[in-house]
């Protein structure tokens, strides 16, 4: 792929369109500000982005950013269809784990459980975070705000607080690694 910044990934093409208009209210919202790069690596469709929101479900009681937090997106469309959601584990997730208030999803991997706060359910969506290939992929990933595995496709998310987190090396070994877990996610039945 070649970017407009200035990098390449093997076998991708990249497109980049100014969006004046909703891109696809069904996948990422509506009426973006930033470009958007679309394009294929390995014969799978990919979009990044910069967005106010760092999910594919925005609140309608929030229809626009309410923190002025940018977040860097990208995703990775899939095959098959799960309904996962990953955050960081911060103190606020134990503490409603503690209360009763939210189900998390335990691999029985200790490390991972502590890292990740994983939401879903269904046994098929939990069958896939105990996969160990998965489980390492998802590490890799790390840090992120928010990663969704859900019916369309993978969405990455990360906070924008550095000036080069959109240089393209950066961005490049973020999507060889989204590539893989996308891959690997579609090679189960």
């Amino acid at each position: 792929m070649v970017a407009q910044w200035g990098g390449t990934v093997d076998d991708a093409e990249l497109k980049s369109k100014q969006n004046k208009e909703s891109y696809d209210t069904n996948i990422l919202g509506s009426s973006f500000i930033y470009p958007i790069y679309t394009g294929t690596l390995k014969n799978i469709q990919f979009i990044i982005e910069i967005s106010r929101f760092p999910g594919s479900v925005r609140q309608q009681s929030r229809p626009v950013a309410w923190d002025g937090i940018q977040y860097l997106r990208i995703y990775f469309f899939l095959k098959n269809n799960y309904n996962l959601q990953l955050t960081r584990e911060d103190l606020e997730d134990r503490m409603e784990k503690f209360l009763h208030l939210t189900n998390e999803i335990q691999t029985g991997n200790p490390d991972f459980d502590k890292r990740f706060f994983i939401k879903s359910s269904t046994q098929k969506d939990q069958a896939l975070v105990l996969d160990g290939k998965i489980q390492e992929l998802i590490t890799l990933l790390d840090p992120f705000e928010l990663l969704e595995i859900i019916s369309t496709g993978i969405i990455w998310s990360k906070t924008l607080t550095e000036k080069n987190q959109l240089e393209f090396p950066r961005i490049e070994k973020t999507m060889l690694t989204l590539l893989k877990l996308t891959e690997a996610i579609d090679e189960r039945k």
